[in-house]
């Protein structure tokens, strides 16, 4: 049984929506963020990063900053509780989903189910960041198996008239429509009511920040219902076919003892190394890589003795990468800790990883086939965690679309 709930959300002035809405703050430069600050007095990046700094917030600027949006009506607060259908167009995927509150209690009692770990000094700040500002601005994205009885409904809810239809500089195409207390909304309700689990796509320390503000605040509160605010979060859930998941791909700055020869003839010992020369490779399948070394592109196939049919975790590209080769060739054992990995999604192209191993910021990179969204769903079930950085999910929303109040 999952629950999902309408909420009176804060949305931006629907003549504004396009100005106000953002990316998120760390995908910003400095630079970025300074030209926003300086001629969009409407981006909410004027309330994430009121000073114009990535490295450090001040929560009190941003929570005064929030409340002068609001004041002058760049934000409008919706009357009744509503659930939201949101549709985005990015080249020729169209993604959709139903934004609204997923439960706390959900989370802790295992029907909202992770296959990340997070990492628990970020999970405090991200805590004490939503006590100090008391919202969400950026929903944490689930999914479930496609049902459809949603997707007709969808389809209804689509043909009508949509509260925003814009685009952003990036050329995507956003729509929202309200659905607002109604037998849609119940009918939305009600068949969530009858699935055993949703599964987390991106936004895990979100997750988990949000449970742990709920637990904060249930001890401080005599009075504590389970209806406050703060028993929710802002989540989208996305039928399980409409996602797309990227690979992580992974730059070495230092091989170590090895030259690239030396490194290739070690290489050979487990993989079937094949040369391509210029010409960029990119992985077939599972147990396949591509390397991008010295200027030459290679193959690296799995030798079939190393497959692992039964131990999940050893059959993910991630794993097999860090099992194989990061940690006994190079010494890599933490890929959250090691500053000699630099990830990079598959979004950022094969182009970036070139650039990187030529301009000698890297002195190799490693092309990862894409795990799959039924990968995924097995180490969420079988309650495994997958290495850091093996999924690259889209879509990804902007900051303010809709707000969840947390007090």
């Amino acid at each position: 049984m999952v629950k999902i709930s309408p909420f009176s959300a804060l949305r931006p002035a629907g003549d504004k929506v396009h100005l106000v809405v953002t990316r998120p703050v760390d995908s910003y430069s400095k630079e970025e963020i300074q030209e926003k600050l300086i001629n969009n007095p409407f981006s909410f990046l004027q309330v994430l990063n009121p000073a114009g700094k990535t490295a450090s917030l001040n929560l009190a600027k941003i929570s005064e900053k929030f409340k002068k949006f609001r004041i002058q009506n760049i934000l409008i607060r919706e009357e009744a509780p509503c659930l939201y259908l949101y549709r985005q167009k990015k080249d020729s995927h169209i993604f959709t989903g139903i934004i609204g509150c997923a439960s706390v209690q959900d989370y802790l009692e295992g029907r909202i189910l992770k296959h990340e770990a997070t990492i628990t000094v970020r999970e405090e700040k991200l805590t004490d960041y939503l006590d100090v500002c008391s919202f969400n601005v950026e929903p944490v994205s689930l999914f479930f198996p496609d049902d459809e009885f949603l997707w007709n409904l969808f389809e209804k809810i689509t043909s009508g008239v949509p509260v925003y239809d814009f685009s952003t500089s990036d050329k995507i195409h956003h729509q929202l429509w309200k659905i607002g207390p109604s037998h849609e909304q119940e009918s939305i309700i009600e068949r969530f009511d009858l699935m055993d689990a949703v599964y987390i796509a991106d936004g895990h320390h979100r997750s988990a920040s949000s449970a742990l503000l709920g637990e904060r605040r249930k001890d401080k509160n005599k009075n504590h219902t389970g209806n406050e605010p703060y028993n929710f979060f802002m989540c989208i859930f996305f039928p399980e076919s409409t996602l797309k998941v990227y690979e992580f791909n992974r730059l070495i700055t230092d091989l170590g003892i090895y030259t690239k020869h030396t490194f290739i003839e070690e290489l050979r010992k487990e993989f079937i190394v094949i040369s391509y020369g210029l010409k960029p490779y990119r992985p077939a399948g599972q147990y396949h890589f591509g390397l991008y070394i010295d200027g030459e592109w290679f193959e690296l196939i799995l030798k079939p003795e190393y497959h692992s049919s039964e131990n999940p975790e050893q059959g993910l590209d991630a794993s097999v990468l860090s099992e194989r080769i990061l940690d006994p060739l190079i010494g890599i054992k933490d890929l959250r800790t090691d500053k000699r990995v630099i990830f990079s999604n598959g979004q950022e192209g094969i182009q970036k990883l070139m650039d990187a191993v030529d301009s000698g910021k890297a002195k190799a990179a490693f092309f990862l086939h894409p795990a799959t969204m039924e990968q995924v769903k097995i180490f969420a079930d079988q309650n495994l965690i997958m290495p850091p950085k093996s999924t690259y999910v889209e879509p990804k929303l902007r900051s303010a679309l809709t707000i969840h109040l947390l007090d």
